[in-house]
Parts: structure tokens; sequence; C-alpha cells
């Protein structure tokens, strides 16, 4: 019974692994800009300086190698650190 629960168990976090790698890898092969489309509120598009849109990239880490990030992903997940924030919300913001 223990064996049968452990190859449960594996093979659900290889699933949820392999689920969140493929879901990160269609976002970022999503049409667009994050930084640019940030910069829009519904179908209003404001100017934004390429000073915003730089700042932007760097503190969503959006300057670094699709790898990095993918590994920053899943690293955040796997600490919990995603979940819990002493401000009560749900998904806090990157630190800088």
């Amino acid at each position: 019974m223990l064996r049968y629960a452990l190859t449960r168990a594996v093979v659900a976090l290889a699933t949820l692994a392999g689920v969140s790698t493929l879901v990160f890898l269609l976002m970022a092969a999503a049409p667009g800009d994050p930084a640019r489309l940030a910069g829009r509120a519904g179908s209003r598009a404001y100017a934004v300086s390429p000073e915003a849109v730089a700042a932007f990239r760097v503190t969503y880490r959006l300057d670094a190698p699709l790898p990095v990030r993918l590994g920053k992903s899943g690293a955040r997940f796997s600490t919990d650190a995603t979940f819990r924030s002493g401000s009560g919300r749900l998904f806090p913001p990157p630190s800088r």
C-alpha cells in the first residue's frame, strides 16, 4: 500500500511539473510584450515611457532568459513563498 501511495505521489508531482512548464511556455510564446500591455487600461492605451517599460521588465524579471525565468518560477512555487505574504495578498509582486 505504501508503494502504491508513493508511486501515485511521484506521478502527481511529475504531472504538476509538466503542466506548470507547459503553461509557462505557452504564456511566454503568447504574442505581445507584457511590459507594453501593462501600460494599457482596458481598451485605452497610455503613453508609456521607455524607462517605465524597462523598469517593468526588471521588476518582473522579463529581462532574464527564458530558462532562468522558468527555473525561478519553479523555485518560487516550490518554496511556498508565492502563496504567503504579510500584506494578505495571495500573489505578492516579485521582490527587487
